[in-house]
């Protein structure tokens, strides 16, 4: 008789949770998967789908907030109990806590595991401002497009919101202690607030909202782990290794449980990674290449690594694909060590930046110098022919240099 129930316990249900579910299923592994509220996690019920879907459709007005509702559900119809156990997994819905290091109780059913992964993800951080507000996780339920809408936090989360509700017709004030999208590179700022502005929002310093006006409150996220009562397994945090183990060696943990940066993708890439871990060795490490982010503003603005070094600058009013569109607002950033271009990093604020990001993203995961971007043909036009500029300016300075010799 085995000594625990299960060779594999996986506790959340999020992106990272349900691709180490699954992939353990699909190698014939014996796993449970355990979610105490919604499958699918944040990003599928009240962060990347319903964002996504709302700014994708704010041309549709009271209707958006419908089509928001049709999307989730049709994602969470493929990440249910019904289609998991379908690929394999087990799933138990409640709230886990553990009893021991092997044990844990889920609303009062007892299950045991030799390994178990933590992926319980994120939550909102909250404020006390002396009434009730929305925040990502509660205002997709809406029923009905308020008036007013008071954004309190100008992060990406912020951002979107603050300028998709503005384009739905609610009159939008986002309240902020400095710029918006304090991480970005300073330009970036700048065309963002412009773009907000232009869409109606306005941006003010210092909360000072009515009482008669919805607020949402976006300041940041804090890790999901306190209901774990980690103290019974023996551990006082999630703090991991670089191969996502605890300290316990035997309970693993990826994601945002972990804490910052709280990205969907890189709970999906530490799930990839501690898959790997789990049933092959050696040990890959879950934080290994530099980590791209984009927020879905109009423009979006993506970027990955440091502006330090040589900088290269497009504005997209040199990019053909940017002036035939009329959308010239943004630019190309591309940093570089001097005489070899390795990249260091990158910003982009464009109409599908995120996408372009990807070819930076490639080449430095590749190790491929901006320079070598110059020889890679490029369909004409596309809004990527900036990034070949970039490139092309490498060279343009290895002339010069060679010229004043």
């Amino acid at each position: 008789m085995a000594k625990y129930q299960y060779p594999f316990i996986v506790v959340g249900a999020g992106a990272g949770g349900l691709v180490v579910a699954i992939g353990l299923a699909a190698a014939g592994k014996k796993v449970l998967l355990i979610e105490r509220g919604n499958y699918g996690g944040d990003c599928t019920n009240f962060g990347c789908i319903p964002s996504k879907t709302l700014i994708a459709h704010s041309h549709l007005g009271e209707r958006a907030l419908e089509k928001v509702r049709e999307t989730v559900f049709h994602f969470r119809s493929e990440e249910d109990p019904t289609s998991l156990e379908k690929k394999g997994v087990e799933c138990l819905t409640g709230h886990a806590r553990f009893i021991d290091p092997h044990t844990l109780d889920v609303d009062g059913k007892k299950v045991s595991g030799a390994q178990i992964i933590l992926a319980t993800g994120s939550s909102p951080k909250h404020l006390d401002i002396g009434r009730d507000y929305l925040t990502n996780e509660t205002i997709f339920g809406l029923e009905k497009l308020p008036s007013t809408l008071s954004v309190i936090g100008s992060g990406p989360i912020g951002c979107e919101l603050a300028q998709a509700f503005a384009k739905l017709g609610v009159k939008v004030t986002l309240w902020t202690h400095g710029t918006p999208l304090p991480r970005e590179d300073r330009e970036a700022q700048e065309i963002i607030e412009r773009a907000l502005e232009s869409d109606g929002v306005v941006i003010k310093q210092n909360f000072q909202g009515s009482q008669d006006e919805k607020i949402l409150l976006s300041i940041g996220r804090t890790p999901n782990s306190e209901s774990l009562q980690l103290e019974n397994a023996g551990l006082t945090d999630l703090s991991v290794n670089s191969h996502g183990r605890t300290a316990q060696k035997h309970i693993w943990a990826i994601g945002d449980c972990t804490g910052a940066p709280f990205f969907t993708h890189r709970a999906e890439h530490h799930a990839r990674a501690l898959l790997f871990n789990l049933l092959i060795w050696p040990l890959k490490k879950l934080d290994d290449q530099p980590l791209p982010r984009v927020t879905f503003t109009t423009p979006e603005v993506a970027s990955i690594g440091s502006l330090e070094g040589t900088l290269y600058h497009i504005p997209l009013s040199q990019v053909d694909r940017a002036i035939c569109a009329g959308e010239t607002e943004g630019f190309i950033k591309i940093a570089t060590s001097k005489y070899s271009s390795k990249i260091h990093g990158a910003s982009i604020v464009a109409p599908r930046a995120g996408e372009m990001l990807m070819e930076v993203a490639t080449a430095m995961y590749a190790g491929l110098p901006l320079r070598k971007l110059a020889n890679l043909i490029h369909p004409y036009p596309i809004y990527n022919h900036g990034i070949r500029k970039a490139a092309d300016g490498w060279l343009k300075n290895m002339l010069s240099q060679f010229r004043s010799k």
